[in-house]
């Protein structure tokens, strides 16, 4: 009996583990995110749409941005983009994702 009081506390024990890694990791994506953020709308015309790169200084963080069409924003004279943090190795979902909306590009003329 208290060996199978031992294997249910152990196995408790690595969920909860488990789970405080991960929000450790999410916590730490949210942080990145936030000085992504920060940076790019200190330069709104320069914020990377469409793109992708390693965040500075954390090569094991990936960052990723698209555009989202979304008529609404267009009508604000915006783009709604959205801007993805992840760690290599995290599971699908684990990063941080966000949405936002921005001053639209001005199309360079010739």
């Amino acid at each position: 009996m208290l060996g199978t009081l031992l294997a249910s506390v152990l196995i408790a024990h690595a969920k909860i583990a488990v789970q405080a890694r991960q929000s450790r990791q999410r916590m730490e994506a949210c942080g990145i995110a936030d000085e992504l953020l920060r940076k790019w709308y200190a330069k709104p015309a320069q914020l990377p749409r469409d793109s992708s790169g390693t965040v500075e200084g954390k090569p094991l963080w990936r960052w990723q941005t698209r555009t989202i069409e979304n008529s609404d924003a267009a009508k604000l004279g915006g783009e709604l983009f959205a801007l993805d943090v992840f760690a290599d190795g995290m599971d699908q979902g684990r990063g941080v994702h966000v949405e936002l909306l921005a001053p639209k590009r001005q199309d360079k003329q010739p």
